[in-house]
């Protein structure tokens, strides 16, 4: 090993050349906490400077309208004639005797 202080960390913190610090122990939760707190709030934050404040993003702004004939294709949609309940429950329990005529074939 050379003389030279800086040639490892170790020599330059036991040399005081380095801001290095052992962690202090701590007996108890609530006081490693406080410590830990108390570290993260040394250092300001840090504060945004603009080098030219004149120049800023101005949007395009776009006012967007449905076309007229929007609201007559939503009545054409819901102008669907509807089945009655009861012709609805006949298809469902044909669909499903077919589905389940399969099963029980096998």
């Amino acid at each position: 090993m050379s003389s030279d202080p800086w040639d490892d960390w170790e020599t330059a913190a036991d040399a005081g050349l380095i801001d290095c610090e052992k962690p202090k122990v701590v007996a108890n939760t609530a006081t490693a906490n406080q410590i830990i707190w108390e570290n993260a709030n040394k250092y300001s934050t840090p504060v945004i400077i603009h080098a030219n404040e004149s120049i800023h993003y101005k949007p395009e702004v776009k006012i967007l309208k449905r076309p007229e004939d929007a609201k007559s294709r939503k009545d054409k949609v819901t102008d669907k004639p509807v089945k009655p309940l009861a012709d609805r429950e006949k298809d469902y329990l044909e669909a499903r005797r077919k589905i389940f005529e399969k099963f029980e074939k096998k």
